[in-house]
C-alpha cells in the first residue's frame, strides 16, 4: 500500500498534468461584457482583444512589443522616462540575486514530477546595466547576458517579469509549466519570492483555512436563520453552476425545509472572483438600481461597463425577511463590489470591518514564442486593467468598504493564537502592499439613485441596537437570538 506522502504526490502530478492542460483555455479573468440591462461607454480606444499573443522568439524585439502592450493597457500611466527607471530596477533586482527568476524545465524520466526545474545563476562582479532611453535597452541586456555567460532570451523574459511585477501587487508573469506547478500544489518546489507578488499565508490562521467548495449553505444554530458563504466568485463552467445560479439553488433547496426568517450572507473569507457574477448575485435581490460598475484601461482611453438589475429575477420572499451581509479585512475585489451594491441600494445590512480594499481587476493573456527554447516558449501575462467603483462611483482601491454596523468578529478572533494576532491586527488596513495602486484620481459620470428601503433601514436600527448590547461583539450563533 502506498504511503500517505506517495499518494499525496500522485494527486499533485495528475493535478500538474491535468493544470497544463486546462490553463491553456484560461486567458481572461474577466469574461467579456454579459447580457441584458448592460451599457459600455468607450472614449477612444478599445480592450485587449486577443487572448493569445504570438511572436517569433523570447529576445529584443518581442521584449519591446510587449512593454508597449503594457504602456497601453496598464491602468497606470507609463510614460518613457518611468518605463526606463522601472526596467533599470528590474534588472538591478536580478542582480543582487545573481539568479533569473524565470525558470526553465528539463523533462525528466521515471522522477516525480516529470519535470526538473532549472534556473540560470551567476555571479557579478564589475558589471554595469546601464542605459537611459529605450532606444539602448536591448543592446544594453544583449551586452549584459554575454557578460554574464547566461542565456539572452531568460534575461529579457526574467526583465520583463520584474517589470510586470513592479507595476501593482496583482500584475505577473508566469511561464507555462510554472502555472502547472502552482496549480497542483507543488508551488514549494519553485523559487519565487514577493518580487514575484507572491502572498504568504500562515496556514494556521484560520481564514486561510478554506472548504474546498465555492459556496456552503447551513441553518444558523438549528434556527430558521439560513447562512449561505461565498468563497469565491465564479461563471459557469461544465457541470459547474456559477455563483449566481449555486446560490439561488440553494436558497430555494433551503426554502422548501423551512420558511427563512432571516438570509445571512458571508463574504468574511472572500477574495473575490469573476466580476460579472457580482451583477448575477445582486440581480436576485433588487428590481432595479445599479449593480456593477468598473472601469477599463483601453489604449489611449477607457471603457465603462455598467450594469442594472432588471425586474423579475428576485428571489422569492427576499423583499419580506432582513437580509445581513458579513465582511471583514480580507473581504476583496467582487466581495467588495457585491458588499458595496447591496448596501447602496438598501438591500443589505453590511456588518463587520471595512474591508481589504482592492479594487481593481485584470486581464490574462497567453504569449507565444515560436523560435524559443521548448521549456520557456509559453508564458501567461496576467494585466490590472481595470478599476472597481461602488455603483455610486466610489473607488474602492484602498478604500474598501465601509459596514454599515462595526463589531468585533469573535468568531475568528477566539481561534487564533496570540502569535497569530499581529498578523490579524496588520491586516487592518489595506494599504500594506508597499507598491499598491494608488485609488483613481478621476470621477465617473454616474447617475445613480439612492433607493429607500423602509424595511431593511428599520432591520439595521435593531442590529445596531443589539450589537450596542452585545458591546459591538460578534457571533454568528448569536443571531439565532435576533430574530
Amino acid at each position: 500500500m502506498p504511503s500517505l506522502y506517495m499518494r499525496g504526490v500522485m494527486r499533485g502530478i495528475r493535478g500538474f498534468l491535468f493544470s497544463i492542460g486546462i490553463f491553456a483555455g484560461l486567458v481572461f479573468i474577466l469574461s467579456c461584457a454579459p447580457q441584458g440591462s448592460s451599457s459600455i461607454s468607450s472614449e477612444d480606444g478599445d480592450i485587449i482583444q486577443n487572448t493569445t499573443l504570438s511572436f517569433p522568439n523570447a529576445g529584443c524585439e518581442s521584449t519591446l512589443k510587449l512593454i508597449e502592450f503594457v504602456q497601453k493597457y496598464h491602468v497606470v500611466a507609463l510614460d518613457s522616462t518611468r518605463t526606463v527607471s522601472l526596467l533599470k530596477s528590474a534588472m538591478q533586482k536580478i542582480m543582487v540575486k545573481g539568479r533569473i527568476p524565470t525558470p526553465y524545465f528539463i523533462e525528466s524520466v521515471n522522477k516525480i514530477p516529470p519535470y526538473e526545474i532549472q534556473y540560470q545563476n551567476f555571479r557579478t562582479e564589475n558589471i554595469l546595466f546601464e542605459f537611459s532611453e529605450m532606444s539602448q535597452f536591448c543592446s544594453a541586456v544583449q551586452s549584459t547576458a554575454q557578460e554574464l555567460s547566461v542565456s539572452k532570451d531568460l534575461l529579457f523574459k526574467g526583465i520583463f517579469r520584474y517589470f510586470v511585477t513592479s507595476l501593482d501587487p496583482h500584475s505577473f508573469v508566469l511561464e507555462s509549466l510554472e502555472q502547472g506547478y502552482l496549480k497542483s500544489g507543488l508551488g514549494g518546489m519553485l523559487r519565487r519570492d514577493q518580487d514575484d507578488n507572491v502572498t504568504f499565508f500562515s496556514s494556521g490562521n484560520p481564514f486561510y483555512m478554506l472548504p474546498e467548495e465555492n459556496m456552503v449553505a447551513s441553518w444558523v444554530s438549528d434556527t430558521a436563520v439560513l447562512h449561505i458563504e461565498i468563497i469565491k466568485f465564479v461563471e459557469a463552467s461544465g457541470s459547474s453552476p456559477s455563483t449566481a445560479q449555486q446560490f439561488k439553488d440553494l436558497y430555494q433547496q433551503f426554502s422548501k425545509e423551512k420558511k427563512i426568517l432571516a438570509l445571512v450572507i458571508d463574504l468574511r473569507r472572500s477574495t473575490g472572483g469573476d466580476a460579472f457574477q457580482v451583477a448575477a448575485l445582486a440581480d436576485l435581490f433588487l428590481k432595479r438600481g445599479g449593480t456593477l460598475l468598473m472601469r477599463e484601461k483601453s489604449g489611449n482611453g477607457w471603457l465603462d461597463y455598467r450594469r442594472e438589475a432588471r425586474s423579475g429575477n428576485e428571489l422569492s420572499r427576499i423583499e419580506e425577511i432582513p437580509v445581513m451581509m458579513l465582511v471583514s479585512r480580507y473581504s476583496a475585489s467582487s466581495a467588495e463590489m457585491f458588499s458595496a451594491a447591496m448596501k447602496e441600494n438598501h438591500s443589505a445590512i453590511v456588518i463587520g470591518e471595512k474591508t481589504f480594499g482592492k479594487g481593481t481587476a485584470q486581464r490574462t493573456v497567453k504569449l507565444t514564442f515560436d523560435d524559443t527554447e521548448e521549456s520557456i516558449n509559453k508564458s501567461y501575462l496576467t494585466l490590472s486593467t481595470l478599476y472597481l467603483f461602488s455603483p455610486k462611483g466610489i473607488p474602492i482601491q484602498l478604500q474598501g468598504v465601509e459596514p454599515d454596523i462595526t463589531v468585533s468578529d469573535q468568531d475568528y478572533l477566539s481561534k487564533l493564537r496570540p502569535d497569530q494576532l499581529g498578523e490579524f491586527n496588520a491586516a487592518s488596513e489595506g494599504k500594506r502592499w508597499v507598491h499598491a495602486l494608488s485609488s483613481p484620481q478621476f470621477s465617473l459620470n454616474n447617475q445613480f439613485q439612492e433607493p429607500a428601503n423602509t424595511f431593511m433601514d428599520g432591520w439595521k436600527e435593531k442590529l445596531k441596537a443589539y450589537f450596542e448590547r452585545q458591546e459591538h461583539q460578534f457571533r454568528l450563533n448569536d443571531l439565532a437570538h435576533v430574530f
